[in-house]
Order: C-alpha cells, then structure tokens, then sequence
C-alpha cells in the first residue's frame, strides 16, 4: 500500500489507498518508515486465546447460569475485526446453555454517529450476522442510561441500561496507541463507548486532554484512562476480548480475560511491536493516517497528532487524506470561528467546551509548540482550514514545495504514513 521507489536520483513514494505519488530528490530524502509488519499468527490463535484466558475462567465458564448476554462492539470509525472472534465469542456461550437469540451487540459509539445497517452486518460478519440482534448505543436518551455515581476524579458515570441490566457483559476492541488515552480498547469499550454525552464530556475536558500524562503510549498515570478504567470497573465487565492487527487491520493475536489484566498484556505486546525509534527530529513529515481513519479530518487528525511530539523545533507536518465526509465534526471547526488567534481559541475552548473539541484542544496545543500544518484534501475548505490556522494545498507537490519555502530548501523530508499505530520517540538527545 505505501511503497518508496529509488529512480535515477530521485525517490519516488506511492500511496496505493490514496492513489497518490510524491518524488523527491534523493539528497532531500530523510527515510521511510512503512506500517510495521506483524508475525504471522497460527491458524488456531484465536481458539487457543479463548482456552486459556488471562486471569480468569474460560468464558463458557463465566456464562453458567446466565440468562441473557451482551456484547459491546466498536463502531466502524475503529476498524475492529470483530467478525474475526464473534463464532468463538457464541459458541463459548452455547457450551454454557446460552443460545444466540438470547446474545445481543452494543455498538459502543461513544458519541460518533450511528452505525448504518450496512455497517453493522459488516461488524458482525457472514457468519452471525442473521443470528443475534444488533443495536446503535444511545448517549442523549436518559431513559436508556443508568446512574452508576461518579468517579474517584468527579466523573458522572450514565451507562447504557441494557448493559447495565445484562447477566454477562464481553467487551470486544482492538488494542493500538490512542491520542490522549494512552492506548485503545480493553476500558474504552464502556467510557467512552455506552456512557452518556455528559459523562464523555466530563471525561474529555481539556482539563484531563491537557494533562502530561494524557498522551499517546502512557496509561498507569494518565487521568483519562484512569478514569475509563474505574467506569468499567462500576459497570462490571465479565470477559475482554483484545485484538491487535496488522498494518491490514488484519488480526494477528488476540488476549482475552480479565479486563484490566488481559488489557495490560495487550498494551504490553503493542508497545513491543510498534515502537519507532528515531535518532534525529524531522524537520518535515509526509503522512496520512490510512483507512478508516482518512474518513474525515477529525479522525485524520489522529496522525498529526501522533506526529507532533517528535517534530523539530518549528517542523512542518504534511499531512494528505481524502476525507470523503469532509470535516467530520462541527464542533471541531467551532472554536476557531471565535478566535482569531490560538490564544482567543483556547479561551473559547475552556470556557465553552463539547466533546468533539478534544482534537481542537490538541491542535491548538501543537501550533502553540511552533509546529506547522499543511493539508492536502480536495475534500476539505481551505477556508476553513485557514481558520484552523493550517495551510492548504491542491497536491503533495505543491505542499512540499509550501514546506520547502518555509524552512528552505536544504531540508530533508521523512514519509511516515499511519504513524499513529505507531509509538515514535527519539532515541538521543535532539536539539
């Protein structure tokens, strides 16, 4: 899908997704850093995951006695295999007397959009998709949400009344490094997944976004994730199924068990296969964040942020992405319409914050740091990416050329599509 290409003296790199090319001379070509590769798994590693769980019973074990059990599902912006483990999932709970009529998914949508039919046949797979119902979580319905009390940080937790009620509660999620909860999956399949608008928005304020600790890779001491786990925990899950994947969203292991446990070895595992040593701070980055995220801006922010913390001092990221449904988010745009300045942005933010303002928060966090952003996507208004204070160009040579005349043209460029599945650092001390 990404490929870099050696051709007389220049080098050549090709996005097969976005049908998209960038040459380069080769004196100007810092590296390529492709989605890493993955070991091939076995052709029973999902089996052998469900027989020897972490730190819990076998899930037929757990279901004995049950009556009815509920399956907390990602929604299409995360790209989970879930069809990859949901004939396991059914029929460790028939071993327990449980049949599918009585087995019921959740898409946890936090506050995303609806899944579409289409969508969820296609979470559930060929296999189960006519077997067990399916339905969109509700976060704005208090009828349909529960109040649980608040967290040790003040959190008020509303959750999905139907999990709530359910005599077995699994979770499935796909485990990769996330912008400000440290790491995806495990806890985020209840806060954000099934709780209610407020208690996102309380989980989410800039507050907690801004914290330190609150970034990509770090979760023991970050406040955000702390305060997901302790809503999970409130909710009671009874079996976590985590799926890592390949640079295909292919499944290549998965850990199922106890929550907290099942969740820390998954995290444990990702960090040991995605981690990105660098020697040097690029000074220009080209990047993309792939599908699915390339859906809008505000999930293709995801690789601008993933970027940013190991940019050279006043770096320019280029970041290029379809972004078929534009923007993605309202929200995201509205506090820079009331600011002219990153600083009135801010202002506006604290004083008047909503959930799909996080990566608003992050943005203006980076461009605070000296970071440049140069955008390419027919899709997106140069407008109002001016009012983001981002540049814009019409294709990846003009925006190199746009980096080019802000830095000079002696400087070297780094391709690093879907960086945020990733953990960059730096591996020496940088100026």
């Amino acid at each position: 899908m990404y490929t870099i290409e050696e051709k007389a003296l220049a080098m050549v790199y090709f996005d097969l997704e976005e049908n998209t090319f960038l040459r380069l001379p080769k004196e100007r070509f810092a590296g390529f850093i492709p989605p890493m590769a993955s070991p091939k798994p076995s052709a029973d590693f999902i089996e052998k995951a469900f027989e020897a769980p972490v730190h819990s019973p076998r899930l037929r074990d757990l279901a004995q006695g049950g009556k009815n059990a509920v399956i907390l599902v990602s929604d299409a912006t995360r790209q989970v295999p879930t069809a990859s483990v949901l004939p396991k999932i059914l029929k460790e709970l028939e071993e327990a007397g449980l049949s599918a009529e009585n087995v019921s998914c959740i898409v946890a949508t936090g506050v995303h959009r609806r899944a579409t039919p289409l969508e969820m046949r296609q979470i559930l797979g060929d296999g189960t998709g006519s077997m067990i119902r399916i339905e969109n979580h509700d976060p704005f319905d208090p009828a349909k949400l529960v109040d649980l009390g608040k967290t040790s940080l003040g959190t008020p937790i509303y959750v999905n009344k139907k999990a709530y009620e359910a005599d077995l509660r699994i979770v499935v999620g796909k485990v990769e490094p996330h912008e400000f909860a440290g790491f995806s999956g495990g806890r985020k399949s209840v806060l954000p997944g099934i709780v209610s608008e407020t208690t996102i928005g309380v989980n989410h304020r800039p507050e907690m976004i801004l914290h330190p600790k609150a970034t990509i890779g770090e979760w023991k001491d970050n406040p955000v994730s702390k305060d997901m786990t302790e809503a999970a925990r409130m909710l009671g899950v009874d079996f976590c199924v985590n799926i890592l994947v390949d640079s295909q969203n292919r499944p290549t292991c998965v850990i199922c068990g106890d929550l907290e446990k099942s969740h820390a070895l998954a995290i444990e595992k990702v960090a040991e296969g995605t981690s990105v040593p660098l020697k040097t701070r690029p000074r220009i980055i080209v990047t993309t964040p792939g599908s699915p995220l390339n859906i809008n801006f505000y999930q293709s922010m995801k690789a601008i942020i993933a970027t940013a913390p190991i940019m050279a001092e006043n770096g320019v990221i280029i970041l290029y992405s379809r972004c078929a449904e534009g923007m993605g988010s309202e929200d995201m745009l509205l506090p820079f319409e009331k600011g002219k300045s990153v600083d009135e942005t801010l202002a506006f933010l604290f004083g008047n914050y909503r959930i799909q303002m996080d990566h608003a928060l992050l943005l203006c966090k980076i461009l605070q740091s000296g970071v440049r952003v140069i955008v390419v996507s027919k899709n997106l208004s140069p407008k109002a990416l001016e009012k983001m204070h981002i540049l814009s160009a019409t294709s990846l040579n003009e925006a190199l050329e746009t980096a080019f005349s802000i830095l000079g043209r002696d400087e070297s460029v780094l391709f690093y599509p879907c960086p945020q599945r990733t953990l960059p650092y730096i591996s020496e001390d940088c100026v």
